[in-house]
């Protein structure tokens, strides 16, 4: 005797309600959790990202190329300063940032205060991220605004916490 097994596909996802998570502004993978917590039924997030496009609903991730304008190295993709600079966009975004994330970028921002710095990142470096001098009128957000060349001021950094 063979078996058979049949397994129901879960019911497709509901676009109104896939619309109004995404207004809330969360990710692909969090809009997955609240659908299981809400129907019971696990999507995967390649699901959720097609029907989103399907629908004609806006992206729900933030890009970053102009918080982090640099080409990273798969090494410095996740570090702190990397986190915080995204952290950021999507602040900027107006998207929500968890109380852990909002507690780190507040700090973030203050060191960058503290020190009158921005953020500046040289791949060639095998730590990759330094602090520069913020130059007064040219670089207002976080970061070294790019320009062609060498960036003046000297190089320097403190640790990670």
């Amino acid at each position: 005797m063979t078996r058979t097994h049949t397994r129901t596909a879960p019911a497709p996802i509901d676009v109104p309600q896939l619309r109004q998570l995404s207004r809330e502004g969360l990710s692909a993978s969090q809009i997955v959790d609240r659908l299981e917590s809400l129907t019971g039924h696990r999507y995967s997030v390649t699901a959720v990202i097609r029907r989103q496009r399907g629908a004609g609903i806006p992206r729900t991730t933030v890009q970053h190329a102009r918080a982090i304008p640099w080409r990273l190295r798969p090494e410095h993709m996740w570090t702190h300063w990397a986190r915080m600079l995204r952290a950021a966009s999507r602040e900027g975004a107006g998207r929500p940032l968890t109380k852990t994330d909002a507690r780190a970028l507040t700090a973030f921002r203050k060191m960058l205060d503290d020190h009158d710095a921005v953020v500046y990142y040289d791949r060639d470096t095998t730590r990759g991220w330094w602090l520069l001098p913020r130059r007064a009128g040219v670089d207002l957000g976080l970061i070294r605004e790019p320009t062609d060349g060498v960036p003046n001021g000297r190089r320097y950094f403190l640790p990670e916490e």
